[in-house]
């Protein structure tokens, strides 16, 4: 069953998405480094969209659970783009901190990304 939420695409939402995956993924009994890497993943997935999104735009946060697999979707609909690679940086940027979501991604089994009516 494939449990969705759609909030704006603004930095005030990272508390009501944080909250919405917690929970549901607390109900669903995951270890507490899965959910925290869950929520790490939602927070630079949103922050980064923000920057680029427009004042309407919204996104779509989504769990579903079959069999033993857990899945957390995020849709955000604009121009086709990876969110996840990284931006040409200066020398005097911290390359850590523009890595957040690879070291996460890391950890998790697999993202896919799709795009309806784009390339």
């Amino acid at each position: 069953m494939e449990i969705k939420r759609i909030l704006p695409l603004q930095l005030s939402s990272l508390d009501e998405a944080n909250a919405f995956v917690r929970e549901m993924l607390h109900q669903y009994k995951c270890p507490k480094t899965d959910n925290m890497k869950a929520q790490l993943f939602v927070e630079e997935a949103i922050v980064y969209w923000a920057v680029q999104a427009d004042d309407k735009a919204s996104f779509e946060l989504s769990i579903q659970k079959r069999f033993k697999t857990i899945t957390l979707t995020l849709n955000y609909w604009s121009d086709p783009e990876n969110p996840l690679t990284l931006p040409e940086t200066s020398d005097d940027q911290d390359d850590d901190y523009n890595r957040i979501g690879q070291n996460i991604l890391i950890g998790l089994s697999s993202v896919t990304y799709s795009y309806e009516k784009g390339c």
